[in-house]
């Protein structure tokens, strides 16, 4: 929760492969706060009452992904409501004459966007999903230590910093509005 808060203000990119990472060790937990606050939360160096509200965030998260249906995979509409967000914004920087950058950042990403996608076959909503949905497979494959081609590694980097540059953009863009 603590996390989630300060990289929801922070990194919008950051915030949302988190929010994934949480919807998996949910599962990995089977859904069992109890354990979830013995093998995981009781780690944390917060004092009882941050521990106490850290649990019953958790007990929402858990919640909301029953209600939803995502208890085997998929994402909470939360998740979903922020890539739609980030999608939308993505599609004004395209629009916009002076982000020739961003543009151009997008258009070295798109060819590797359209192979995951094709790859995928999952439901993929947007060229932003579909990115989101590489890079939280990759960080899978590298936490399980398994090995990465070098061709996924390059493709990764070209998608890697077309979010980077747009959760840039949109985290300034959210600060002016806040002006």
């Amino acid at each position: 929760m603590i996390i989630a808060q300060k990289k929801r203000t922070e990194n919008i990119a950051e915030y949302i492969i988190y929010m994934w990472q949480i919807e998996d060790l949910i599962r990995a937990y089977n859904f069992d706060i109890n354990l979830i606050e013995k093998n995981y939360i009781s780690n944390f160096d917060i004092d009882n009452n941050k521990k106490t509200e850290t649990k019953q965030w958790y007990q929402n998260i858990i919640e909301m992904m029953t209600i939803e249906n995502v208890r085997k995979n998929g994402h909470i509409q939360i998740n979903k409501n922020l890539i739609n967000e980030l999608n939308l914004f993505h599609l004004q920087l395209l629009k916009n004459p002076e982000e020739q950058e961003y543009k151009e950042i997008f258009e070295l990403a798109k060819p590797n966007i359209n192979h995951v996608l094709h790859k995928l076959n999952d439901g993929a909503t947007s060229d932003i999903d579909v990115c989101f949905t590489a890079l939280y497979g990759v960080l899978l494959l590298r936490i399980q230590k398994k090995k990465i081609l070098d061709q996924t590694n390059d493709a990764i980097q070209t998608i890697s910093k077309l979010i980077a540059h747009l959760s840039a953009k949109y985290m300034n863009n959210k600060k002016k509005e806040h002006l």
